[in-house]
Parts: C-alpha cells; sequence; structure tokens
C-alpha cells in the first residue's frame, strides 16, 4: 500500500522516458519550481534534514491542485552516489537509515487524510520494524536500533506533526488523495517489494 516507486536507477535510456507524465514528486536535485508556489506552500520542512524533504513538498503541491510532471527532455547533470560524497559524516549509514525512516513516516503522517493514513501509516510501520528485526537477526545492531529511532521520533512528536498536519489538511489540501493515487499509482508485484528491501538491507542500489 503506497510505497514510493523510482521510475528508474541506472536504466539505459531507449526511448522509454520521452513521454510527458504526472509523478508524486521530483527528485531533489532536478525539480524546477515556481517560486510563487514553493513560497506558497511552505517550501521544504526544514526538520526533514535530507531525505524525503522533495516528497513531502511535492505531495502538498499536489494536495493544493497543481501539478508534478516529468519533463523528458529536461537534462541534469548531477555528481550522484561519488566517492567525495560518500567521505562526507552526512551521507553515513546512520543518517540513511534514521533519517531514511524517520522523514518517511513523517511525510505520511502530515499530508495523508485521515482514511488514508489509518490504512497506510500501519502497514509502513510494521515494514520498518520488520527491517530493523532484520538487521538485528544479521548482526547490524546499530543499522537496527536508527530505525527504531526514526519511528520513535515520530511517536514522540505527535504534537509537532499536528500542527503541520493541520495546516496541509485545512489549509492547502483540495484534492482528495484517491484522485492523486489514481493519477499516479503504478501497481507492482510482491516480488518486485520484497527485491526492494533486499538491496536496501544490503546496500546496494536497486535497478
Amino acid at each position: 500500500i503506497w510505497f514510493l516507486y523510482e521510475r528508474s536507477n541506472q536504466a539505459i535510456d531507449k526511448g522509454q522516458f520521452d513521454k510527458v507524465e504526472d509523478i508524486l514528486s521530483a527528485k531533489g536535485a532536478a525539480p524546477m519550481i515556481k517560486s510563487s508556489v514553493f513560497k506558497e506552500l511552505g517550501m521544504y520542512d526544514d526538520e526533514y534534514f535530507m531525505y524525503q524533504e522533495e516528497t513531502d513538498f511535492c505531495f502538498r503541491v499536489r494536495l493544493a491542485g497543481y501539478r508534478v510532471v516529468f519533463a523528458p527532455k529536461s537534462i541534469v547533470w548531477h555528481a550522484f552516489s561519488t566517492p567525495l560524497k560518500e567521505k562526507k559524516e552526512h551521507y553515513s549509514q546512520y543518517v540513511i537509515r534514521y533519517y531514511g525512516c524517520r522523514n518517511y513516516i513523517s511525510t505520511l503522517i502530515k499530508n495523508l487524510s485521515f482514511g488514508s493514513l489509518c490504512l497506510i501509516l500501519p502497514t509502513h510501520i510494521i515494514m520498518w520494524l520488520i527491517l530493523s528485526l532484520i538487521f538485528c537477526f544479521k548482526g547490524r545492531f546499530k543499522d537496527s536500533v536508527w530505525i527504531i529511532q526514526g519511528i520513535f521520533f515520530n511517536l514522540t512528536n505527535l504534537s509537532t506533526h499536528h500542527k503541520k498536519r493541520s495546516v496541509v489538511q485545512k489549509s492547502i489540501r483540495k484534492v482528495r488523495d484517491g484522485t492523486i493515487f489514481k493519477e499516479v499509482m503504478i501497481r507492482k508485484p510482491l516480488s518486485f517489494y520484497l527485491k526492494k528491501a533486499r538491496c536496501y538491507i544490503r546496500g546496494v542500489p536497486f535497478e
């Protein structure tokens, strides 16, 4: 139920990306956003630090009735996973596990309608707990603890989430979740998500 899905990762362009299409979110290194819309919808959430901040913002864009589209003629050069980046502290495994989990859950809490939240959030928390348990069984206790910390952050900051959620739901939302899901959702088999989970645990790119 509602997992983020990359259009591609390290794929060879054979013309499959030539179509302008509606998407849920642009990648943080490549969006073009009108400054008026960026300011109107609250910009990026400073509390995120990194990971999911663009998804959180683009979800608000969608809820406000604007479109988020993939522009195939755009060319973006981005130094992704270079040796220089890997040496930086903010690309550590701690940041990947903790902020990845924490911000994913925060994005759901802030932006989903109450009905969608009741259906989707428990599934995601269970999946994060399973990943934490797998890391524990593999002897990677730090990875396991960092995920638990990411979940715990959201439980201990519900009042802050409530304030942010109120702004989104009362002042920004003009479109129902179901409408957005129909436009951008792509159904994948269970095997797809199992493979994605294995790649996440192994720390290798998902292709």
